[in-house]
């Protein structure tokens, strides 16, 4: 007996036993139909229709679906690992390569968690690869009302210098069976991707963005900027001097430092053990302050102008070697840094831009399940305190540093606030 569902919160109950006198019945979608037609997968291109369409184009806006495609695969990778790159989009997912699980991003129901933020790679043992023959990969998809839009790339096979991409078509399916893992029914006609490709050159198309002609020489890129017909831009400080700037500050001398987050997004020196339902990261441990820290490779630089002609000429940097570090503020005879989960305060009491000694730690227990959300925009208030804020993906428990007072604690956006005599922390304003 088969009958089918008219909702697809059914798929969350399959397959259901119903007993009823002597009879014995499984209520499953006719999609679950083991010998399903070869007609009923759709062809679909990959990655387009994961940058520019939901699931629910596809039939399914809630629930399970299949893609799949051949991969022709040399007789010299044979005995080799692969790596299989592959990126993830707001659902869970689940990765067959010859019908055996090889990745998992994200958790299926009942405990569903999208797959966002999940590793890229992922290693295909050399005894499930068939070399010389069309091997099956096969992914296991669920969609439960999430995002759509992303910009991924195809699913990437790499042999140390040489890859291949399966950007090209696909079968799509919107329904669930673990047998489609291993295509039986596959038509020997179907084309299977095998073109070989520079790994070195594939990576890079791998991670560029949709539109992106590559990297552009700083004389180049602002060339490109369009702004009204009153305004100009001009170019005052580029790489090689400063990469990934977050925060800027300005100083009496009309100096700018630079907050370069290199780091960004991975903390130096910690393992993520997984990530939570909000995508929020849960790591092996703390991290000891500076300078006992794992070190990284943010820096804070200072820039100057010293001929007038508005472009900052003199480079030097006054931290190196930090993980993570959002923002400075300068005053109180030295540097204040955030660089959770502590806040840092450097002194240079004779102003000559190298710290006098080892940082002191005046508070600690700021979160760090977010690189993009953590304690960041660190400045002075005109009442005397340092303000900063919190983003909306990151909790905190804040002390004094080593103190056994009770933390404060919060979860989400808010300002806090710091006076740096008193040793006083506070939420000032919180909610959005």
């Amino acid at each position: 007996m088969s009958l089918v569902p008219r909702h697809p919160v059914f798929r969350f109950l399959l397959p259901l036993l119903l007993i009823s006198g002597l009879s014995l019945c499984i209520l499953r979608p006719a999609g679950l139909d083991a010998q399903q037609e070869p007609s009923a997968w759709k062809p679909v291109q990959v990655p387009e229709i994961w940058r520019t369409s939901s699931p629910a184009s596809l039939g399914n806006n809630l629930g399970f679906g299949w893609y799949r495609c051949l991969v022709d695969i040399p007789t010299d990778w044979k005995g080799k690992t692969l790596q299989l790159y592959l990126e993830s989009i707001d659902d869970a997912r689940e990765v067959y390569f010859n019908g055996v699980k090889v990745a998992a991003l994200g958790v299926f129901p009942p405990k569903y968690r999208s797959g966002l933020g999940s590793d890229e790679r992922y290693p295909i043992k050399p005894q499930l690869v068939l070399p010389g023959q069309a091997n099956v990969l096969a992914i296991r998809v669920y969609f439960n009302l999430g995002r759509a839009r992303f910009n991924v790339a195809a699913p990437l096979l790499v042999n140390q210098q040489q890859a291949i991409s399966t950007a090209g078509t696909w079968q799509y399916q919107p329904a669930d069976n673990s047998q489609w893992a291993l295509w039986k029914e596959r038509d020997p006609k179907t084309k299977a991707f095998g073109q070989l490709r520079d790994t070195e050159v594939m990576l890079r198309e791998f991670k560029k963005l949709a539109g992106d002609k590559g990297p552009r020489s700083p004389q180049e890129a602002v060339k490109l900027f369009k702004v009204a017909d009153d305004l100009q831009v001009q170019q005052v400080l580029a790489d090689p001097h400063i990469a990934q700037p977050l925060s800027l500050k300005f100083d009496h001398r009309g100096r700018i430092w630079v907050i370069e987050y290199r780091q960004y997004p991975t903390p130096a020196g910690l393992k993520m053990l997984g990530r939570d339902k909000y995508l929020r990261s849960v790591y092996d441990k703390v991290p000891r302050p500076p300078p006992h820290h794992f070190p990284g490779i943010d820096r804070v630089s200072i820039h100057e102008d010293t001929d007038g002609d508005g472009v900052y000429d003199t480079h030097k940097n006054f931290l190196e070697g930090l993980s993570l570090v959002t923002s400075v503020a300068l005053g109180r005879g030295g540097v204040w840094a955030l660089n959770p989960p502590y806040l840092l305060f450097y002194p240079d009491r004779n102003q000559d831009d190298v710290p006098d000694g080892d940082p002191e730690v005046h508070l600690e227990g700021f979160g760090m399940e977010d690189s993009h959300s953590v304690t960041n925009s660190l400045r002075w208030g005109p009442d005397g305190w340092l303000y900063a804020s919190q983003g909306s993906t990151v909790s905190g428990r804040v002390k004094r540093y080593g103190s056994q007072e009770k933390p404060v604690n919060s979860v989400g956006q808010l300002i806090w606030r710091y006076h740096p005599e008193q040793r006083k922390y506070e939420i000032f304003a919180e909610g959005g």
